[in-house]
């Protein structure tokens, strides 16, 4: 049966048929009701680590937070699946979920924490469009064509992630046509007449980032701008996508897809890398590029957009201690940025765990371990000190800083900095 879509304007779905083959917008949904953290501890991953209680301790903690996060599907929502929660709002988001069942997938055995996932592919609309968050009575946030209504496109490297480690292929099967109908809807609908891509503040996760002319909205506009990371993301994915399609024998399908990839490929190395600076950057409509170095570059470990000597001089840059080596790795913006500030303020300096997470898988698969490794144990001894911190002073932090929700959030994300350690 197809979903109703109760809109205040009149429908304008152009229909993509590779929706027709998405189960999950005719499932009926599946309530799993977790077990207690007490008989999570004796099913879930045990780390042994000698002198190292704290540690372990915050490991326990991450994963305390997050079976306390299980929800069930409301009534009516149209979501499928009981699902781990972001710990923010009580909404759902395609950015912050990608990341955290990187950690959560290590307990799979305790709970499906991957189907998650399906609630955003049972809110897929007819023309493959997927809001970036939504709310728990099934509501999206924002219209599709609003610039900041979707993305990053991080769900098809989530779930290669699971995939490489399960061999789920029945999984692989289900979610095939879902992912590769949002990435032609991107393609449709966030492209310039170029083919590259465009996004926004909201739409790329770095909310506050300073990077669109400043006659523009740095987090609702896309500024006529080329957006690097949202380029080398849906290259990244088109690879993924086709690797999907080889494992299904369904690749000729999505042969296109290629093309693609190279051409993104092309322009990232030909038009948005500066060679004075040694890195790579947005580009504004007159055909400058912008100046501001984030971590989101970064993704160009995950593809070959750069040569071995440009992508060491990049590299190099996470060792330059007036940019992004600094006391807390990896920062979002780079300290010579005039933005910057010390203390975070959100994207304009502060350290995330699932964009630092980014970049050192990223740095392992291109070879450079060791400084993976130093990046780190940098940044875990940093969450660990300042969770350390919370104790000590902790409803004065709680009251001044965070909403204790959010600090949830966060926790639920440090998650992964021990999956960080272990790899």
């Amino acid at each position: 049966m197809m979903k109703k879509y109760h809109l205040p304007y009149k429908n304008t779905y152009v229909k993509e048929p590779l929706v027709t083959e998405n189960e999950y917008r005719v499932a009926k949904p599946e309530t799993i009701v977790p077990k207690s953290f007490e008989e999570a501890r004796q099913i879930l991953p045990n780390p042994i680590w000698g002198g190292h209680d704290k540690e372990l301790e915050m490991y326990w903690k991450a994963w305390e937070i997050a079976i306390g996060n299980i929800r069930a599907p409301q009534a009516g929502s149209g979501f499928v699946s009981s699902y781990l929660d972001t710990a923010y709002n009580g909404n759902i988001f395609m950015w912050d979920s990608s990341f955290i069942l990187m950690f959560a997938r290590y307990g799979t055995r305790f709970f499906p924490f991957q189907n998650t996932l399906n609630n955003f592919y049972a809110k897929q609309h007819p023309d493959g469009f997927i809001c970036r968050e939504i709310k728990a009575d099934g509501a999206d946030c924002f219209e599709r064509y609003d610039p900041v209504s979707t993305g990053p496109n991080l769900m098809p490297w989530c779930e290669m992630v699971y995939f490489h480690q399960f061999g789920d292929t029945e999984r692989l099967h289900k979610i095939f046509p879902v992912l590769c109908a949002y990435y032609k809807w991107l393609k449709l609908n966030h492209t310039w007449r170029n083919g590259t891509y465009w996004s926004s503040g909201w739409g790329t996760g770095m909310d506050n980032m300073p990077r669109v002319p400043s006659e523009y909205s740095p987090i609702y506009s896309h500024g006529h701008m080329i957006w690097l990371d949202t380029n080398l993301q849906q290259l990244f994915t088109a690879n993924l996508l086709l690797e999907m399609g080889f494992y299904l024998e369904r690749w000729q399908e999505i042969e296109e897809f290629e093309d693609e990839a190279k051409m993104l490929g092309k322009y990232i190395h030909d038009n948005l890398w500066d060679e004075k600076t040694s890195f790579l950057y947005d580009q504004y409509a007159d055909g400058t590029l912008c100046t501001t170095k984030g971590i989101g570059a970064y993704w160009a470990l995950f593809t070959d957009v750069l040569d071995s000597v440009q992508l060491d001089r990049m590299v190099k840059e996470l060792d330059n201690p007036a940019t992004f080596n600094r006391k807390h790795r990896i920062p979002s913006l780079s300290a010579d940025n005039p933005k910057y500030k010390e203390n975070g303020r959100y994207w304009q300096g502060g350290v995330w765990p699932g964009t630092n997470y980014m970049v050192m898988q990223g740095l392992v698969q291109k070879g450079y371990g060791k400084l993976a490794r130093e990046i780190c144990l940098n940044h875990y001894a940093r969450c660990l000190r300042s969770i350390r911190r919370l104790e000590l002073f902790g409803n004065i932090m709680l009251r001044k800083v965070l909403s204790r929700d959010l600090w949830q959030g966060i926790i639920l994300w440090v998650g992964q900095d021990f999956l960080l350690l272990l790899n």
